[in-house]
């Protein structure tokens, strides 16, 4: 009988030996009985204690090293998920810049569009009269131009 694991003697008739196989790892009791000639049992038996180890990877130390591996990878995606949000931020951030630089370029261009057109407007109503009055087109009226020329430089042109 394996304490443990039969519940009641094993008679095996004329065998002299018993098999155990797919014990699982623990410790047992191995008792054996013997008869005599006649058949009548004795009650006194022998006693054996068997210890059947877990295989390597059943251990305590295969089950603190699988801990450890499964508390370092949940560490490592927890890392990562960190180093990516990180990066995603940094991308938005640089989106976010590079759209309000190409914004602070617009503004400028505009700004010296518009700065060229005020500069322009009135020296071209300035340059047609004068290029009459060299080229020597005009002879009469001289003072009228040359106040049409005082006023085309005083005026400015409308705001868009």
């Amino acid at each position: 009988m394996m304490e443990g694991f039969d519940n009641d003697w094993v008679n095996s008739g004329s065998r002299r030996f018993v098999t155990y196989t797919n014990l699982n790892p623990g410790e047992y009791n191995f008792k054996v009985k013997s008869t005599n000639s006649d058949g009548v049992w004795n009650e006194n038996f022998k006693q054996l204690k068997v210890v059947i180890t877990p295989p390597w990877w059943q251990t305590p130390y295969a089950i603190g090293l699988y801990a450890l591996i499964f508390m370092l990878g949940v560490w490592g995606i927890i890392k990562f998920q960190a180093y990516r949000t990180r990066l995603q931020h940094e991308l938005k951030m640089q989106e976010f810049e590079a759209h309000h630089l190409r914004e602070i370029e617009s503004m400028k261009s505009r700004f010296f569009a518009n700065l060229s057109h005020e500069f322009r407007t009135p020296l071209t109503l300035i340059k047609g009269p004068l290029e009459q009055l060299i080229s020597g087109r005009i002879k009469d009226n001289l003072v009228d131009y040359y106040k049409m020329l005082l006023r085309n430089t005083e005026k400015t042109s409308e705001p868009d």
